[in-house]
């Protein structure tokens, strides 16, 4: 029977499991659906190598295995055969749509998710999405990049996928970026420089009032034309400053990069010994649909897999952690006027921010204050003004009271792992 499959005499085999399984070489198999129930790992690779077997006279070969998954919303029990499916792919790295070799069924598609099925409205959209992959076995194979150097590590990547922001630009490399930290951020009392200190543009009023006084006296006498050249000459000064002051506005109210806090939970972990690297080691990809993958490069697959988890814990819904620390957001300015009065406020001492959202301090980096307050360091830095808040306190406890189960960035995020 072997031999006349291989020799072309046919191009399907049906067989149990008992009779293709273990032992059976049929080198010339390029596809594979497995109807069986069997999640174990010895029947899993098994059934697996049958279609993995290296062709000499294939040198090109690709090989596609295919599992066949039944659910309904119809029976309590119809996501069953959807938790066999993912048991079948636990620990099992395969080739994704974009490149990334990854853990689970994420390589299937990386919408799937291990705790549910797709909507039964999807069920045609994701099949003909797996027609059209299986028959794209070029690609997979470019997407393997065999023959190429590796360095055999796993990296625990973060995927964070905004629901209503603007998507950033692609990028197709997972690689470090040289970044600086913003110039200002903003804090409770308004715009504060990264380092602390509060913006206070309107310091300078003095020195050009002496500026003025002095062109007043080069001029001559006080007349009605000096007046209105000085008149005019401050309010000119006066938009200019207001107008510059309400960029700086602009760029504190925009909305927070989950890459921001990439390198605040980097750094975070890095000045209390966590991590052997900090913000400088950070790397993201960004595909077409606006999605980021954070990874934290250079480090053994455990640090990489901590740093993701701080991440997701920083970037989630707030479930009960021992400490908070608190996001303040302006409101964009839009338009000259608004810009001019933003500006405005910030001259004058008046503007403060609008809301306040807060963020769980991850658990690595909460179970003691030390560690928070190192955080609460990166996070300034990195993301807004202020101070960690434990939430065993009366006001934490208000907080947390509150917030609890509260989406801080309006995104979606799945931990994987990747082999490079």
């Amino acid at each position: 029977m072997t031999s006349f499959f291989e020799s072309g005499g046919c191009c399907v085999l049906v067989g149990t499991r008992g009779l293709l399984g273990e032992g059976w070489d049929g080198r010339g198999v390029s596809g594979l659906v497995d109807l069986t129930t069997a999640t174990t790992p010895t029947s899993v690779v098994q059934t697996r190598g049958r279609a993995l077997r290296l062709d000499p006279s294939w040198p090109e070969k690709v090989a596609v295995t295919w599992t066949v998954v039944c659910v309904t919303e119809d029976h309590p029990k119809g996501h069953a055969d959807w938790d066999r499916f993912v048991r079948k792919h636990q620990g099992y790295f395969g080739i994704d749509g974009t490149g990334e070799i990854v853990d689970g069924i994420a390589h299937v598609d990386p919408a799937f998710s291990p705790f549910a099925a797709p909507e039964a409205a999807d069920f045609d959209a994701v099949n003909a999405d797996m027609l059209v992959r299986a028959e794209s076995r070029a690609l997979i194979r470019r997407l393997w990049r065999v023959g190429t150097p590796y360095t055999d590590r796993l990296v625990h990547t973060l995927r964070v996928r905004p629901l209503h922001r603007r998507k950033p630009s692609p990028s197709s490399e997972l690689a470090p970026r040289p970044v600086a930290p913003p110039p200002v951020v903003a804090g409770p009392s308004g715009v504060v420089r990264n380092d602390g200190k509060r913006v206070r543009a309107w310091t300078v009023i003095p020195a050009a009032l002496v500026g003025l006084g002095l062109l007043v006296l080069i001029s001559g006498a006080p007349t009605a034309w000096s007046a209105a050249t000085v008149a005019t000459a401050l309010l000119g000064w006066w938009l200019a400053t207001a107008w510059c002051a309400g960029a700086q506005v602009v760029h504190a109210a925009r909305d927070v990069d989950p890459l921001r806090i990439a390198f605040a939970v980097a750094d975070g972990m890095h000045g209390v010994g966590l991590t052997p690297v900090g913000s400088a080691a950070v790397s993201v990809r960004v595909d077409e649909e606006g999605e980021y993958r954070i990874a934290l490069s250079g480090v053994d697959s455990h640090v990489s897999g901590e740093f993701a988890a701080a991440l997701d814990d920083a970037l989630s819904a707030m479930g009960s952690p021992r400490y908070v620390m608190p996001r303040y957001v302006m409101n964009l300015p839009v338009g000259v006027r608004s810009r001019l009065r933003a500006g405005t406020e910030l001259l004058v001492g008046r503007l403060r921010p609008q809301v306040v959202i807060w963020h769980a301090v991850p658990t690595v980096l909460g179970v003691n204050a030390r560690r928070a307050r190192a955080y609460a360091g990166a996070w300034r830095r990195w993301v807004s003004a202020g101070e960690p808040l434990y939430t065993g306190s009366p006001e934490g406890e208000g907080v947390l009271a509150t917030h609890r189960g509260a989406d801080p960035m309006d995104a979606t995020t799945a931990l994987r792992v990747s082999w490079n």
